[in-house]
């Protein structure tokens, strides 16, 4: 009889153990299962870096946008300064001229007041200096520039070119900006 058995088993076709077969069916199921989760938490994921990358881009735009604002301000902020100091230096050349003219008319060069008005005309064109306003070069022979003089005479002596004869009233500028014109009178 063991034989009998033993020759069954040997014919009966192979079977798998239910354990295998649970397990298949299971790994199956799974997968089915997770393809939509994994779909679906792939959307998700994706939705998360564009918005992440629309922030970063809504960022970087508010920085550059943030960044010119500055530099503009800025440049307006010294715009506006460097205006007031012309207008506020504007103001004080007429003041400037009395004292230069007090002290080419003064007669007694040592006296305390003649002294007291050089220095005050020193200290001032010291003030000036520090504010970046230096006198237009108006010395007899100079090329006449119309950008930094204006000529309110002129002697024809038939040479062409117009140059410098005498300066009435200095001119000044302030970084390349002028503030007041020579007024000179011209020959050429």
């Amino acid at each position: 009889m063991a034989k009998k058995i033993k020759d069954a088993e040997e014919k009966a076709p192979e079977t798998t153990p239910v354990e295998e077969v649970t397990e298949e069916v299971t790994e199956a199921t799974e997968g089915a299962k997770d393809a939509p989760e994994n779909e679906a938490s792939d959307n998700i994921a994706d939705e998360g870096k564009k918005e992440l990358e629309e922030a970063k881009d809504r960022y970087l735009r508010l920085a550059a946008e943030y960044d010119n604002f500055r530099k503009r301000t800025m440049k307006e902020k010294e715009r506006m300064y460097a205006d007031a100091t012309v207008k506020a230096v504007k103001e004080l050349l007429p003041s400037l001229d009395n004292l230069e003219r007090a002290l080419e008319s003064a007669t007694e060069k040592e006296s305390a007041l003649y002294q007291g008005l050089d220095m005050t005309l020193k200290q001032m064109k010291e003030q000036f200096a520090k504010l970046g306003v230096t006198e237009v070069d108006t010395a007899e022979g100079t090329k006449f520039d119309p950008n930094f003089h204006e000529a309110i005479m002129h002697e024809d002596d038939g040479s062409g070119e117009s140059v410098i004869a005498q300066t009435f009233l200095k001119g000044y500028v302030r970084d390349g900006q002028v503030v007041r014109p020579a007024l000179v009178k011209t020959r050429g």
